[in-house]
């Protein structure tokens, strides 16, 4: 059994990402598809004096409405600096080890490229790496002969990938075609996130914050942090000729 995951690549995403890529065999950054502004592509949020603070990074889209995200690039390198002198004005006198600090360091003063997917690809394969999670990674824009449909196109991602299961979370579910999985032998996997704890109490609810986070707030402890409060999820064999009544 092989079970591949598919998700547009996120600059410092939220934990839960980590935690989908963790239940797969195989991942593919989906880097063919339209780059859209605004999104989680290229920006995240950190808590500053405990308010949501939006880091992105700014890229290229002047008359580029159409370009994909595999071929977005930044404007500068000037985020660079901006983005680790936040994370460092925000969490530099709670960072609990230098292996956590070096780390932070590490992603942002060592990055060389001007693509935002390989950005993408290279910070999470560096945090993934950290938490040792070994899930294979591979891009879209690697392989070939793959439909431009949207569920088709999945679906020939994971037969190049030699996959017998898709994992899908329930929002991105509502938008396939389960029967054309079925016709590949190709079986869906529900992936539902839980529940959650936010690192750090603010005094008033927060949406999800990125990884940095809880890297700067628990340092050595958020992989076990993860494994033991976070990594509570649960994938659910999903048959094409039945239907789906409950998640969780």
């Amino acid at each position: 059994m092989k079970t591949v995951a598919i998700s547009q690549s996120n600059y410092i995403p939220w934990i839960g990402y980590f935690d989908f890529i963790s239940k797969a065999d195989d991942f593919i950054f989906l880097d063919t598809v339209q780059f859209t502004k605004r999104d989680w592509r290229s920006r995240n949020k950190i808590l500053i004096q405990e308010k949501e603070k939006w880091l992105s990074i700014p890229v290229n889209t002047k008359s580029k409405f159409k370009q994909k995200i595999c071929e977005t690039t930044t404007v500068d390198d000037t985020w660079k600096s901006s983005h680790l002198q936040a994370i460092m004005n925000a969490y530099g006198k709670s960072i609990p080890d230098i292996d956590s600090k070096d780390l932070l360091e590490m992603l942002y003063l060592d990055e060389t490229s001007n693509y935002l997917s390989k950005i993408n690809q290279r910070f999470l394969t560096t945090i993934l790496k950290r938490f040792q999670i070994h899930t294979n990674l591979s891009c879209a824009s690697s392989y070939s002969n793959i439909s431009n449909h949207k569920t088709e196109r999945l679906v020939d991602l994971c037969v190049a990938a030699k996959a017998t299961h898709y994992m899908v979370t329930p929002t991105s579910f509502n938008y396939l075609d389960p029967s054309i999985f079925d016709q590949a032998g190709i079986q869906l996997k529900i992936f539902e996130y839980p529940n959650y704890l936010q690192y750090r109490s603010t005094g008033s609810p927060t949406s999800p914050l990125s990884i940095i986070d809880a890297i700067a707030t628990l340092g050595k402890n958020t992989q076990c942090y993860m494994k033991t409060e976070f990594l509570r999820s649960h994938a659910y064999d999903y048959v094409a000729s039945e239907p789906i009544t409950t998640f969780g």
